[in-house]
């Protein structure tokens, strides 16, 4: 008989509005608070796929301002999706989840654009948490962009498709061409090359994505809404994101610990890795997930649990692991 997973979904004020939070709560003093990707793209609903089959902490997830449920309720405008605002709202969150669950050891877990948000935050208040869990980091997107196009380009010309070739002949100079008026666009149609050739993961694919959020249990067919719109909703975090490089910005005072899917070419893992050799922080881990892509989590669940459990545990003993964890 399949486990129950016992969840809680509420809404909570959070800098002014209604923001959406779930959580898989557990007898356990650390909490992982997860961002999610995007920006503007909930993953709340994926998130029973990947729940472990043992509890060793709790998790939180919530709907970025301007993403999901949380759009849902408040219908806020693109100028007040900023970077600032979203910095504002994680400070205000944080506080919450400690003092819901009288604790002060929360790791955060941010996962691609959620990557940028977390690092972005630790950097600025380094002291709020105890770690940090980069899944598909992002680097530098231009650096992470050019490597793609670059190893999109052994591909096309493995399978030899001409009309594969015209496409890939129209990215012709990607990504210094991007701009902030076109990158959306061009991303996008890039994207739609690469899950081709599947370089984005496992579960890449829209129809995959899809058989998960249906079976959903906090799916609601006005869920679906928020997905058509959040582009132009997240205009301002899409022009930062366009600038965003920490390559040569490799100074942390907290730990901190990346998960890399071994598929991952939408947000290339290779220079993930080549980023983390040169952290210096108080502690640091790699972990490796095999047969995973950019969607680690919903890839290899048991992984990627793994991953955080032994995570926790390092985090918990103090230890000072920095070698690449297989």
């Amino acid at each position: 008989m399949k486990k129950q997973i016992t969840y809680i979904e509420e809404y909570v004020n959070i800098n002014g509005i209604k923001q959406y939070f779930l959580h898989y709560p557990c007898n356990s003093e650390w909490v992982i608070l997860f961002l999610h990707g995007g920006p503007g793209q909930s993953e709340s609903l994926f998130q029973y796929a990947v729940r472990p089959a043992e509890n060793f902490c709790s998790f939180v997830y919530y709907d970025q301002r301007g993403a999901g449920k949380t759009n849902l309720k408040n219908k806020s405008l693109s100028s007040e999706v900023t970077m600032a605002s979203l910095l504002a709202d994680l400070s205000e969150t944080i506080c919450y989840i400690k003092g819901k669950y009288h604790t002060e050891k929360i790791i955060l877990l941010g996962h691609s654009w959620g990557s940028v948000l977390g690092t972005t935050y630790v950097k600025m208040h380094p002291h709020d948490v105890c770690g940090y869990i980069g899944m598909g980091q992002v680097i530098s997107m231009f650096r992470g962009e050019r490597l793609a196009y670059e190893r999109l380009d052994e591909f096309i010309k493995t399978a030899n498709i001409e009309k594969d070739i015209n496409t890939y002949a129209s990215f012709d100079g990607y990504p210094f061409y991007l701009t902030t008026i076109n990158f959306t666009k061009e991303v996008l149609r890039f994207r739609r090359l690469q899950k081709k050739y599947g370089m984005v993961g496992i579960t890449g694919s829209i129809g995959k994505q899809v058989k998960i959020i249906l079976k959903s249990p906090v799916f609601r067919f006005s869920d679906i809404i928020p997905m058509l719109n959040f582009s132009a909703l997240n205009k301002h975090l899409m022009d930062y994101l366009i600038e965003y490089d920490i390559y040569d910005d490799q100074v942390y005072e907290i730990p901190i610990f990346y998960l890399c899917g071994r598929e991952d070419w939408q947000v290339p893992s290779t220079l993930a890795a080549e980023y983390f050799k040169q952290i210096q922080a108080p502690i640091k881990a790699l972990f490796w997930i095999e047969n995973a892509g950019h969607l680690t989590d919903i890839d290899n669940p048991s992984a990627y649990n793994e991953a955080l459990k032994k995570i926790v545990e390092i985090l918990k003993q103090g230890i000072k692991d920095e070698s690449d964890c297989e």
